[in-house]
C-alpha cells in the first residue's frame, strides 16, 4: 500500500491524477455521494432537533468499504472533492462513512483543488480535518 490515499469524486479523476501522482500515492474515486436519507423511512430524528439519519447508499457500499480499508494502511488521505457545496458535502459523508474522523485515523486533509489554465498549474488549499469540518 501507497503512503498517501486520494479520495476523488470521478474515476476518471482518479486515472489522471494516478498518473501524475505516481508512486507513494493510492487514488480511489467516490463516485459522487456516498450517504443519502432514507428511501424507506423518515430521514429526520423528530425527538432530536430533526437531526438527520443517513445511510450508506448501496450502490456505494463497496467503495465505501475499500476506503474503510485503505485508510489505516495510509500515512495521510487527502480528500480532493470538487471545490463546492456539493464537493464538500461529499468529503463530509466520506468522513463519516468511511469512519475517517476517528482518533486511530491518519493525517487526514480536505483538499480544495482548481486547475488553472494549464494542465501544469495546480492551485490547492489544504485544510486539516477537524471535528468542526463536517457537522453532518
Amino acid at each position: 500500500m501507497s503512503d498517501k490515499l486520494v479520495i476523488v469524486e470521478s474515476p476518471a479523476k482518479a486515472r489522471t491524477l494516478t498518473g501524475i501522482l505516481g508512486r507513494g500515492y493510492t487514488v480511489k474515486a467516490s463516485l459522487g455521494h456516498v450517504r443519502d436519507l432514507p428511501k424507506t423511512r423518515l430521514g429526520v430524528d423528530v425527538e432530536k432537533d430533526f437531526a438527520p439519519t443517513y445511510v450508506i447508499v448501496p450502490e456505494r457500499k463497496k467503495i465505501v468499504k475499500e476506503i474503510k480499508e485503505a485508510a489505516p494502511k495510509a500515512k495521510s488521505i487527502f480528500l480532493a472533492t470538487d471545490p463546492d457545496r456539493e464537493g464538500e458535502a461529499i468529503s463530509c459523508h466520506l468522513i463519516k462513512a468511511a469512519k475517517l474522523d476517528k482518533d486511530d485515523t491518519p493525517n487526514a486533509w480536505a483538499i480544495s483543488a482548481k486547475v488553472g489554465e494549464t494542465p501544469s498549474l495546480l492551485m490547492y488549499w489544504l485544510t486539516k480535518l477537524s471535528n468542526s469540518f463536517c457537522l453532518a
